[in-house]
């Protein structure tokens, strides 16, 4: 998932800092489905709805209808917004109509939640241990010296609202960091909010001229739903910080946020330094002192590979009886196409572990693997052994 609030905007806008009560260092248990942070977010004390803490965002950008109608349509303030033991009052936020998406749990997606609400706390970004922390907490173990990197929060200015055509203003709130790509170097927006690492296309495809394996996949972004092109990196390299493998996407709606963003902070931007890179390391963001830090987790078991897999997507079903599962997508070229199975199959178990009872990232992350294993599928016709394939080989 990607933010960016609209192209031709300027200016900066400095936040005013919210009033907030709790502790110091508050773990926000996440799930990390799609490899972005899902917290619970609760508004007035009592309506509560999954978001995502995207440091990509400049605002709290809401859907009104999953905190039935505790979040104002538009621009407004909600008197109180809670993340586990820390209230904040009079939060600004954007509330707009949602696509009716759900999240991993199954309940309504509440939206993104950005720089105006954690941008004066130091917030930390665990993937292994899926937490969100807000405030200064002590490090986790198991991790390597960090690298730091200072910075300066970039941009701000207005921007105009589809749905209502309210002109708004946003804070200065763009972490920009130089990456390396395949030995080139680049301009990257920092994003906990987006899977992958992305590219403006002229580069995905000079990138990937060599032949590289290439699949299209759906994602979603603040402006809505596309399809984009997905390749893999051989390598991404940060301060000498290198993750090697990491999977980039590109596609006509990035490129527009790309250039909304480069609009807004006065340089071009190639990209957006998502979760393919950052999920290597507990990421601490100290806007308070205007400093990134990577810590290389030295166990790295966590990180899995949503490309390597059963050739095969899902979707659910919710209802009375639990959550169905059928097949959405059969990849080409993979075991899954050649043993026949197709769009709309009901898919019942895998690997004896009936799936009713399981949301549908618990269900995904059991068709990942290493390539060449098998996975048992139970169908509603069938039982067979699947291959786990690369849907992104490198040459």
């Amino acid at each position: 998932m990607l933010f960016c609030l609209g192209a031709g905007c300027g200016g900066s806008a400095g936040p005013v800092p919210l009033l907030w009560l709790g502790k110091n260092g508050v773990h926000l248990p996440a799930s990390t489905a799609a490899n972005v942070f899902w917290v619970d977010l609760g508004i007035d004390g009592r309506e509560t709805a999954p978001v995502v803490v995207d440091t990509g965002a400049p605002i709290a950008l809401l859907h009104p209808e999953a905190f039935h109608g505790a979040v104002p349509k538009g621009s407004g303030r909600v008197a109180a917004m809670s993340l586990g033991g820390t209230i904040l009052w009079k939060v600004p936020t954007v509330g707009i109509t949602g696509d009716d998406s759900f999240a991993p749990n199954g309940q309504r997606f509440g939206g993104i939640i950005g720089h105006t609400v954690f941008g004066q706390f130091q917030t930390s970004f665990d993937y292994r241990n899926r937490e969100v922390i807000v405030g200064p907490a002590p490090l986790s173990d198991g991790l390597d010296a960090a690298i730091s990197l200072p910075f300066s929060p970039r941009g701000g200015g207005v921007g105009l609202l589809p749905e209502t055509n309210e002109v708004i203003e946003f804070p200065a709130s763009r972490v920009v960091v130089g990456a390396t790509v395949e030995g080139r170097p680049l301009t990257f927006l920092l994003d906990t909010g987006a899977s992958w690492v992305a590219l403006r296309s002229s580069l995905f495809q000079a990138i990937a001229s060599d032949g590289r394996g290439q699949i299209t996949d759906e994602a979603s972004l603040a402006s809505g739903h596309t399809t984009t092109q997905v390749t893999r990196l051989r390598s991404v390299e940060v301060q000498g910080l290198e993750v090697t493998s990491a999977v980039a996407a590109a596609a006509a709606d990035v490129d527009d946020l790309l250039s909304g963003v480069s609009s807004e902070i006065a340089e071009p931007i190639d990209g957006l330094l998502g979760a393919a890179f950052l999920r290597e390391f507990f990421v601490k963001v100290d806007y308070p002192e205007g400093r990134l830090e990577l810590h290389r987790y030295i166990d790295e078991s966590h990180v899995v590979d949503e490309y390597r897999r059963v050739g095969i997507t899902i979707r659910g079903l919710i209802d009375s009886s639990g959550i169905t599962y059928a097949v959405q997508r059969v990849f080409e070229g993979t075991d899954a196409a050649r043993q026949q199975i197709t769009v709309n199959d009901d898919l019942l178990a895998i690997d004896g572990q009936t799936l009713a009872s399981l949301d549908i990232a618990t269900v995904d992350r059991m068709l990942l693997g290493a390539v060449g294993s098998t996975h048992r599928l139970t169908l509603s016709t069938r039982t067979i052994d699947v291959l786990v394939d690369e849907l992104l080989p490198l040459p």
